[in-house]
């Protein structure tokens, strides 16, 4: 490994980087012809203007209360702490049901999201730019962002993603193979999180978005590296998308019985899509390896050493 301290803030910014809330500064705006509609844009986006100045502000202090009042375990000590340390890119990935607690609890790691180019996507960038963090705007509209970031990680060795992989509008706790063809195209490792609160608000959306209640405890989870050869089949990287997935399930399992104490059984499976096999983890086991180099944070693969100019995108 190299070396080097991580600094997120050293990583170059590009056309084709992460851009952040300055994506919706540049975009260029629709005039509509009937006054009515111009007058709707007109409020929609002044509107928009007041929550990107006032949630941050709210979002941090109300997370600081929970953080403050609430028993809060696991959050620095992450297997991907070496990682982060040297300077090493990663893919951590996560439930879309995390993404309102999960990124302040990992602020210190400053991992680059992934927001959409809508009305939210902007909201949700300027809350993590609250948490020094970088965020790429893609989509439907973007469609080509997976692209994007393939070529930035490999551009850059400090590169950290921390990607939704269920979103952006589901089904829930159902991988998508995005976050997966990062790592593959990049020769890079994924990392599996799971943070969560003894005691939540589920928002009535198709995540149920956990907001955590103060007088809390929460619990964050984390296993890996697991990897995956830049050039294998079409049909392992498939089978590596469903180890993923049933990982991911795994530590929400895990983390659910550790939170409440139930070792063995979880109400949280409720949730789970119908294909999941575990629970699998066994004697306090903490992962499955897929590849002979998975949970080993201190032994590389050889193609980690594959020049960032090698980088093949495919598929994406």
């Amino acid at each position: 490994m190299k070396s080097k301290p991580h600094d997120s803030g050293n990583l170059s910014v590009s056309k084709n980087g992460p851009q952040g809330s300055s994506y919706d500064r540049s975009k260029k705006r629709k005039r509509h012809r009937k006054p009515l509609r111009r007058f709707r844009k007109f409020l929609g986006a002044k509107l928009t203007d007041l929550a990107c100045y006032v949630l941050p502000a709210l979002y941090l202090t109300y997370l600081k209360l929970v953080s403050r009042t609430s028993q809060v375990s696991g959050h620095q000590s992450n297997p991907f702490q070496t990682f982060v340390r040297e300077g090493q890119s990663l893919v951590n990935v996560l439930w879309h049901q995390d993404a309102f607690l999960m990124p302040y609890f990992l602020r210190d790691f400053r991992f680059s999201a992934l927001a959409s180019t809508g009305t939210l996507g902007r909201i949700v960038s300027v809350l993590m730019e609250a948490l020094n963090m970088q965020v790429f705007r893609g989509g439907r509209k973007r469609h080509y962002i997976l692209r994007d970031m393939i070529h930035y990680m490999s551009s850059n060795d400090a590169a950290q993603y921390g990607l939704t992989v269920d979103g952006s509008k589901g089904p829930p706790r159902v991988l998508k193979q995005g976050a997966c063809r990062i790592a593959r195209n990049c020769g890079k490792a994924v990392f599996i999180t799971h943070t969560q609160a003894k005691y939540n608000i589920y928002l009535p959306t198709w995540d149920r978005l956990a907001i955590p209640l103060p007088f809390n405890r929460i619990v964050t989870s984390a296993v890996g590296p697991y990897w995956i050869e830049p050039n294998s089949s079409r049909e392992r990287f498939q089978q590596f998308c469903q180890h993923i997935e049933q990982e991911m399930l795994e530590l929400t399992f895990h983390t659910d019985g550790k939170l409440h104490e139930c070792a063995g059984k979880s109400s949280v499976t409720k949730d789970f899509p119908s294909n999941w096999n575990g629970p699998l983890w066994e004697n306090h086991q903490m992962g499955r390896a897929f590849s002979e180099w998975d949970l080993q944070s201190d032994r590389m693969p050889p193609w980690t050493s594959v020049n960032s100019s090698e980088a093949r995108v495919v598929g994406t």
